[in-house]
């Protein structure tokens, strides 16, 4: 049985297996050039030649656009034009079941609580009334208990959203019109200039800031403060400036991108304060997932997943944990997970197949072909060190390209950082 899986959205990715085992798993923008590039068709394509049986589309929305004359989405139009009979599994309405999934099965545990901490996931309405009324909202946090072969139970959920979302505080969902924990990451991210989606920048500014009695309250009762950040999902929130005048922005904040003599303390300090904040947060989140289901075994997805200070800060928070950060906990691991996961409904395979390398690119490397036609020579890692410390630009291509957003010496640039 061979499953193909996709990720529409930014992070735009494709995984495929072959009887349970994953063969490949690839990013879109790895094969096009195209930072967060989405519709994974370049994907899609390296699957073909071994044959996809299932189809998995995943992402946030369980509507996908409809092709003219046939009604079909792109992605089973391309597929079952040389497989007719590909069974096609819609999944893009479960997101955060896809993070779950993908944590649990690559962590290796054969039992575990996922933790998903996402900035938007899949938008659900919420049933008031016997009426047909319903709360619109995204999701934002989600516990799951998760076990083999395919048991991914919802144990809590947190929606944010916006002005027409009414609160619900209850013990297994909670719901209102503020951002959570990765949106006021985002927000924080634009205000400094480096969009909604370029967190680890401000993860690296954070450590020059410090406690300052000059910035705002950020989080009431673990959810966004609304004085400070304005909601726009599922796009991103901001930070209300003109409700906080150390935080008005008095120039452009790219200035300073290039010029560190011109940043200021209220852009660092807010960098620090929004750091500390949130691995708190997500500490609290972890201690009622395990207070829920007294699991011991933790896994983590979700955009935030990937704040390497804040997992480091978790786990020394809890020594007696075992915490398995997902290292493609990002959107396009998603599709790892729900391919996994539909290949254990169908065949109530209760194997564990953990996680064992991320460099998982597909084997084809059309750039051999060029790399071929140049003067080449051996050299060392300690030959690739003295280049970097005499500031040398130095780029790393071998093996199989890397899965996730971290460059990992197979794929990589590299330069010294102290200048």
């Amino acid at each position: 049985m061979n499953i193909l899986a996709i990720n529409p959205g930014h992070n735009g990715s494709a995984a495929f297996l072959i009887d349970g085992e994953l063969k490949f798993y690839i990013e879109e923008e790895r094969l096009s050039r195209s930072k967060y590039d989405g519709n994974p068709y370049r994907g899609i394509l390296e699957a073909l030649p071994y044959g996809i049986d299932i189809l998995v589309l995943g992402g946030t929305h369980e509507e996908f656009p409809q092709l003219p004359w046939t009604g079909e989405d792109p992605y089973s139009a391309l597929i079952r034009k040389y497989n007719p009979n590909v069974q096609v599994i819609n999944m893009g309405g479960q997101h955060h079941i896809g993070h779950a999934a993908a944590a649990f099965y690559n962590s290796g545990f054969e039992d575990a609580v996922a933790v998903i901490v996402d900035g938007s996931g899949t938008r659900v309405n919420i049933p008031l009334d016997d009426q047909g009324r319903t709360n619109p909202g995204f999701e934002t946090e989600s516990i799951y208990k998760c076990s083999y072969p395919a048991n991914i139970d919802q144990v809590f959920k947190s929606f944010g959203g916006n002005h027409d979302t009414m609160a619900i505080y209850a013990k297994e969902i909670q719901m209102d019109s503020a951002i959570t924990i990765t949106k006021a990451y985002e927000a924080v991210s634009h205000y400094l200039g480096f969009g909604f989606i370029e967190a680890g920048k401000t993860m690296g500014l954070a450590p020059y800031g410090k406690a300052d009695e000059n910035i705002p309250n950020l989080f009431v009762n673990g959810r966004g403060d609304q004085n400070t950040f304005l909601p726009n999902y599922p796009a991103g929130a901001y930070v209300n400036q003109e409700r906080h005048s150390y935080l008005r922005l008095k120039e452009d904040p790219t200035a300073w991108h290039k010029d560190s003599t011109k940043v200021t303390e209220a852009a660092k300090n807010l960098a620090w304060k929004i750091q500390d904040d949130t691995q708190r947060l997500v500490g609290d989140l972890i201690e009622k997932a395990v207070d829920m289901t007294g699991k011991k075994n933790v896994v983590v997805a979700g955009g935030y997943g990937l704040n390497c200070v804040a997992n480091y800060y978790l786990q020394k928070r809890f020594p007696d944990l075992n915490i398995w950060f997902d290292p493609i906990s990002h959107d396009g691991g998603t599709a790892i997970g729900l391919a996994k996961l539909v290949w254990h409904v169908e065949k109530e395979d209760e194997t564990v197949r953990p996680l064992e390398t991320l460099y998982l690119g597909v084997e084809r490397q059309e750039n051999y072909d060029m790399i071929d036609e140049m003067e080449t020579q051996d050299v060392t890692p300690a030959d690739v060190a003295k280049l970097i410390a005499d500031r040398n630009i130095v780029t790393l291509f071998q093996g199989r390209s890397e899965a996730g957003p971290r460059a990992l010496g197979n794929r990589s640039i590299l330069y010294d950082p102290t200048d």
